[in-house]
Order: structure tokens, then sequence, then C-alpha cells
């Protein structure tokens, strides 16, 4: 009965690999309540900034800019963590499968080559 499953359950992935591993990658790269927070602040100071002249007040207009800058920075780290995580996920599983996978290739080469020297 298992094996059924398992079975089944390989065939759809088989079958719909594309739409899952969409689905995967929207559930993976989904922003965080905190991104959310930070886009939304950001663009409020945007806002306030465009209607502040530069010329005429400059000091005000810079502070904003700061605050703007500083979100840019927190926004930056928070990607390049879950860049990193993913980096580290992928290479993990990767780097597994190829190592479970590469001496088998090596070893049927190794056979063939020994083969074709015998004849």
């Amino acid at each position: 009965m298992i094996l059924l499953v398992v079975s089944s359950c390989l065939s759809f992935l088989g079958m719909h690999s594309s739409l899952v591993g969409s689905q995967m990658l929207k559930l993976v790269n989904r922003t965080t309540s905190r991104e959310r927070e930070l886009l939304t602040k950001k663009r409020d100071l945007k806002l306030e900034q465009s209607s502040i002249s530069m010329a005429d007040h400059f000091v005000k207009y810079s502070k904003i800019q700061r605050k703007i800058n500083a979100i840019d920075e927190e926004l930056a780290a928070t990607q390049d963590r879950n860049n990193n995580w993913m980096l580290e996920l992928g290479l993990t599983y990767v780097l597994k499968m190829v190592a479970v996978r590469v001496p088998e290739r090596n070893l049927n080469n190794y056979v063939i080559m020994e083969r074709a020297a015998v004849l």
C-alpha cells in the first residue's frame, strides 16, 4: 500500500513538477511581515520626501534620505540572509544527490572501458 502511495506521489510530482516548483518558489521567496513593514515605511518616507523642497528644507530632506538609506540597507541584509540560507540549503541537497550518483556513473564507465579493452 505504501509503495502505491509513494509511486503515485512521485508520478504526480514528475508530471506536475513545474506547478509544484513554482508554488515552492512562491512559498520560499515570499516577503516576511518585517520586509513588508520596511517597504511600507520606505514608501511613506519617499512620499514625505517628495513633498519637501530640497533647496528650501535641505536638512529635513537629508534626514529623510538617511532614514530611507537605512531601510534599504536593512532590506538588503534581510535579502542576503535569505539568499545565503537558500544557497546553503540548495548546495546541501544538490551535493548529496551528486555524491550519491557520481560513483555509480564512474563505476559504470570503468566497467565499459574495461570491457572495451578486453575486446
